[in-house]
């Protein structure tokens, strides 16, 4: 009973993961916290005023029920929208930072309509550590197994970190943790450790950074010439940028790392005339430098002058980068973003990789920045791989708009050993590296840790939400996505980051839950975008199978017209028809159902074009026919020896379908009208006849023109003839039926072909003795001689 009642609370917990009170739509996590509550729509007209919290304080106390001891600080961000208002709170115990605690709200003209986050339930834990942080940073290196010589520098901070316990799978702890980042020239200094502040145990580490193994590349080193801004001091020209600080924008500095890891070791590129020629820095590979600061101010410049983001933060973060990381494989196999001294390096490549100064390797490790201060996912688990799919998806968007090449293969210039390092169109292509989960729970995410791989669930929705797509996904689910463009796909990322949507979340399908949230703000509730949105996260497997606009009809469109359905319209959208030269639009063309006429025979097609935000979507052609069939081009013979009762015709195609059948028609009186393809013609007549055959074809429009045959030639296979018996011993009776034709002779002829008998024929029947003949067998041939002798039929008989 125990146990039942342990399998029901799980289930119970399941089923309240997403659940209605009245009008209010409610998440909770497994331990019954409120992680989503939506109050109304912003389209709503019916809004229930005492349920809706006037303030933050108010949501928290009501719907938290948060204690004394909890503090929630607001993010200072800017204000991008005009009737929308979205704010990010982090969550502090007794004055210590809870790590991934925190709630962002978000208003519609004033009004709270949207509350989401993690908030982290703490009770009664000491926040006065026991050990000192040295003595931290001493237990985490010794658990790491790192050289305490090699280690010139660290940082750390006290918070609260939620700790899963291996016995307790659902629950996690909350602790009071040191987390020690190390500055070490170790090969095992990989991840940040998180110490217990009471008791020294190394409770949980992280990656230490977000690596580039798979963003792609872009080689300007090799390519044309590129124009960057430098800056002249100390008597030389330097790979320093300024002139954004001024209005408030960053400071882009590219520093050369010469082989060190040191960021503090790290020195100037200069150049004496401001013209860095390859004949002065390709040989060491100091070009990638110059790549690397001219793409920080592409991209710097396309998010502030497109979307208006100033830096990492959205105020002017000052951006340092550092090529040539290291001296080892590992250091130069990598590039990556630091999360903790906030600035991105770049490896010289070794056996992976040529020098990593690609633009969508320089974007994509931007992305992991702009992620870092708007969002702040934890960097294990599937927030790690969200982190990873995001920063593919930053890739995309900022070399499309920079210097766009093959922008769906991350890492196809770097590569020394593969085609490509992930391939987000094609995510199930041959090469065996860029094979990414393109499908939530399918076989390959489970199989997979990489967050690089898991992470292509994300930007694998990213690539069907700008071009559309269908097909049938990894877990065995037919979906239709069509595709809403780059500009607004774009748009909606940006939206999403920026205004908080994304912030804690930890699960794909809350990640899908935030951007349909998303995308509702920002191109209205039932939109097309909105609508989606969600059919490209159904067609990666995360949610269940959404609305989806679509139009249907008849497969062909006659004379007395037709009509076409779009189903599902989304709200505030209109349609345009349009159709081939063939088909005549009679209703107006917004009208739905559109109605269509014939004006001639022949292929034709239907198409409807929703357009929704002043954006047009192409829902693609429906392929009909228009009219009546084509008549058919001529009719052949198939089969036409001689003498053997049918001859049988074929005609030509010319190109016809979605028919009820075609019909032939044979003059005189021989058979007639059959629906087929072919025509077997039957003769019953002594002599050989010339007939006219014709045939047409029917739709549901109705008959095409018909087509007639030239003469043809039917040969007679004549009368037809019994024998009796047969076998026969001295007698052979013969009987010819409808015998009309003088001087019929009947001849008989061995196996060999020897005639042995040859006798006239009067009448219909006639007695021959073949007593004389020998046992055998023998065939007997009845002709005319009235036009010129000629066979009119041949029988077998077994003389016993």
């Amino acid at each position: 009973m125990k146990i039942i009642a342990i399998l029901f609370l799980v289930c119970l917990v399941r089923t309240l993961s997403y659940g209605q009170i009245n009008e209010i739509k409610i998440e909770k996590d497994r331990i019954g916290i409120i992680n989503y509550i939506k109050f109304f729509s912003p389209q709503s007209s019916e809004i229930d005023n005492e349920k809706e919290p006037i303030s933050t304080l108010a949501f928290f106390k009501k719907y938290l029920n948060t204690s004394v001891y909890d503090e929630f600080v607001k993010e200072p961000q800017h204000n991008k929208c005009d009737n929308y208002i979205h704010e990010h709170y982090n969550q502090f115990y007794k004055g210590i930072k809870v790590d991934a605690g925190g709630y962002n709200f978000h208003y519609f003209k004033g009004r709270i309509y949207l509350a989401h986050g993690h908030y982290i339930k703490i009770n009664d834990l000491d926040i006065n550590p026991t050990i000192s942080i040295e003595m931290a940073v001493n237990k985490f290196i010794e658990y790491k197994n790192i050289a305490k010589d090699s280690v010139v520098d660290f940082l750390s901070a006290l918070l609260i970190k939620e700790i899963n316990l291996p016995s307790k799978e659902s629950n996690a702890i909350p602790k009071l943790v040191y987390r020690i980042y190390l500055l070490a020239n170790d090969a095992h200094n990989d991840e940040v450790g998180y110490v217990d502040a009471h008791n020294g145990e190394v409770v949980a580490t992280e990656n230490r950074a977000f690596d580039y193994s798979a963003t792609g590349t872009f080689e300007t080193r090799y390519n044309s010439t590129k124009y960057a801004t430098t800056q002249f001091y100390n008597g030389k020209y330097n790979l320093c940028d300024s002139s954004r600080s001024t209005s408030g924008g960053p400071i882009i500095h590219t520093w050369n790392l010469n082989g060190d890891i040191y960021f503090t070791h790290a020195v100037e590129l200069t150049d004496e005339n401001n013209y860095w020629s390859s004949d002065e820095y390709q040989y060491n590979e100091d070009d990638m430098g110059l790549d690397i600061h001219w793409a920080l101010q592409e991209i710097v410049d396309y998010l502030k002058d497109v979307h208006n983001i100033n830096s990492f933060d959205d105020n002017g973060y000052k951006i340092d980068a550092y090529f040539h990381i290291g001296s080892s494989n590992y250091y130069k196999d990598n590039a990556g973003y630091d999360p903790y001294y906030k600035v991105l390096y770049f490896g010289d490549g070794a056996v992976l990789y040529k020098p990593i100064s690609s633009i969508d390797a320089i974007a994509h490790e931007y992305g992991h920045g702009i992620t870092d201060f708007q969002i702040g996912w934890a960097l294990s688990g599937d927030p790690l791989a969200f982190h990873e799919g995001l920063s593919d998806i930053w890739a995309v968007i900022l070399e499309n708009r920079i210097s766009p090449n093959s922008i769906w293969r991350m890492g196809e210039e770097i590569t020394l050993n593969y085609s490509c390092l992930r391939n987000i169109a094609d995510p199930d292509g041959n090469n065996p590296k860029d094979i990414i989960a393109d499908t939530y729970q399918s076989t390959y995410y489970n199989s997979s840790s990489d967050p690089h791989i898991r992470g292509g669930v994300f930007s694998h929705w990213f690539y069907l939400l700008v071009n559309g797509g269908s097909g049938t996904n990894g877990i065995a689910n037919d979906y239709k996505v069509f595709g809403i463009g780059m500009d607004a796909a774009e748009d909606l990322i940006v939206y999403s980051v920026m205004n908080d949507y994304m912030d804690n979340t930890s699960t794909y399908p809350q990640l899908r839950t935030a951007m349909v949230n998303a995308a509702e703000a920002r191109f209205g509730v039932n939109s097309l975008e909105s609508m989606q949105v969600a059919n490209a996260w159904y067609a990666v497997g995360v949610g269940d199978q959404p609305a989806q606009v679509s139009y249907s009809g008849p497969s062909f469109v006659c004379q007395s017209g037709a009509e076409f359905t779009v189903s599902n319209l989304p709200s505030g959208a209109t349609i345009s028809w349009s159709c081939s030269d063939n088909i005549t639009l009679l209703s107006s063309q917004d009208s739905n159902p559109g109605e269509f006429e014939s004006n001639y025979n022949g292929y034709g097609w239907i198409r409807a074009t929703i357009t929704s935000n002043s954006e047009q979507y192409n829902l693609g052609t429906k392929n009909v026919w228009s009219g009546v069939p084509l008549s058919p081009d001529f009719i052949y013979a198939f089969q036409n020896p001689p003498c053997v009762g049918s001859s049988h015709y074929f005609f030509n195609d010319p190109g016809n379908y979605d028919l009820i059948g075609y019909h032939w028609y044979i003059q005189s009186d021989y058979y007639s009208y059959i629906y087929n393809y072919q025509l077997t013609a039957y003769v019953d007549s002594p002599y050989s006849q010339y007939i006219t055959l014709s045939v047409n074809a029917e739709n549901q429009c109705g008959f095409s023109d018909m087509y007639y045959s030239d003469p043809i030639l039917i040969e007679s296979c004549g009368y037809k003839m019994a024998i009796s018996p047969n076998p026969a011993t001295d007698r052979l009776k013969i009987e010819l039926s409808n015998n009309s034709v003088e001087n019929v002779q009947l001849e008989i002829y061995n196996s060999q072909g020897v005639k042995i008998i040859s006798t006239p024929m009067t009448g219909n029947e006639k007695t021959i003795d073949i007593s004389k003949l020998q046992k055998g067998i023998y065939y007997i041939s009845v002709f005319s001689n009235s036009k010129g002798k000629s066979k009119i039929n041949t029988e077998r008989f077994i003389k016993d």
